[in-house]
């Protein structure tokens, strides 16, 4: 069966495609339907399969950097090769939700667009921020997507909750159900908080390699996903394996935890030499600072969540 979108995300391959990716990545993670992988469709003219996707989605997500529109107001660059212009005329046309979201650089549209763009004007999205991009994506989630991530979740439990009825029912004088439901409900519980805790620690790293700077980890989310992991490891499933692999993520969110607070205290200790002047001292600070700041990026990129 045919994957049916619910998201368009339109940019510029030079200065937008790392967004526009990232964004993908993280909305496909929980549960939208993205259109991105779209260069394989702009062949020819502008393509009917191109086309039928915008029909598709709710949402239309623009990427905006400073030299998103330069082709565009080039009066002698053909229109008609202008794919980001022909998707977004497209998308006013048929009155799509429409969301710019502006880069670094980009403070809005430029002036004297072309009159098939001018409704963009009256359009606002969340703002972007690099080191603040988890607030950015949660933003531009409960604020401006119309579309809902698709979930078989419930479903899932509908027809567990279907069957442990009926097994309750024929059982139930013996107790065996009764132990049956808990143990069931723990299983569920401990997948969803790892999943949730997963998903946060993913975005997390996302965020770290898209602006190439630790301090994109914030940590209110480390301290989230550490929370999640403790409920988990409290319903005592018995898959040995599960509390290991789960064990071994808490114990990450806490050494993260602590070299943050580490990189806190020295970087308020260097503050304080060269308030005093001892810019010796200072330097050493700055370099312990550095390589602290070098060792957390290290270990938030490269670990694997599975």
């Amino acid at each position: 069966m045919e994957t049916k979108y619910s998201i368009f995300i339109s940019y510029r391959r030079e200065g937008g495609f790392d967004t526009a990716k990232h964004l993908s990545d993280l909305l496909t993670h929980d549960g939208y339907t993205v259109s991105f992988d779209i260069d394989t469709l702009r062949n020819g003219d502008f393509d009917s399969q191109l086309l039928s996707r915008i029909d598709e989605c709710k949402d239309f997500i623009l990427i905006v950097n400073k030299h998103a529109f330069e082709r565009t107001l080039d009066p002698t660059f053909n229109p008609q090769k202008d794919w980001l212009r022909c998707e977004l005329t497209y998308a006013i046309e048929k009155n799509k939700n429409i969301i710019p979201v502006f880069l670094s650089g980009a403070n809005g549209f430029p002036e004297n667009l072309p009159s098939d763009l001018a409704a963009v004007y009256t359009k606002n999205g969340p703002s972007y921020s690099r080191e603040y991009f988890d607030a950015f994506y949660d933003d531009l989630k409960e604020r401006f997507l119309l579309s809902t991530p698709h979930s078989h979740r419930k479903r899932y439990f509908k027809r567990i909750a279907s069957i442990g009825l009926i097994v309750f029912v024929i059982i139930a004088s013996s107790g065996i159900a009764l132990q049956f439901h808990e143990n069931e409900e723990k299983e569920s519980r401990f997948a969803v908080c790892v999943n949730q805790a997963d998903g946060i620690f993913k975005r997390v790293q996302y965020a770290v390699l898209a602006t190439g700077d630790e301090r994109a980890c914030q940590a209110d989310s480390i301290a989230q996903a550490l929370n999640l992991y403790t409920e988990a490891l409290k319903l005592n499933t018995k898959d040995g394996d599960k509390i290991t692999a789960v064990s071994e993520k808490k114990d990450l969110m806490l050494r993260i935890l602590s070299m943050k607070e580490q990189q806190e205290e020295l970087a308020g200790e260097y503050q304080r030499f060269i308030v005093l002047e001892r810019l010796a001292s200072a330097r050493q600070k700055e370099d312990e600072l550095n390589s602290k700041k070098a060792e957390l990026y290290k270990l938030i990129v490269e670990y694997e969540v599975e």
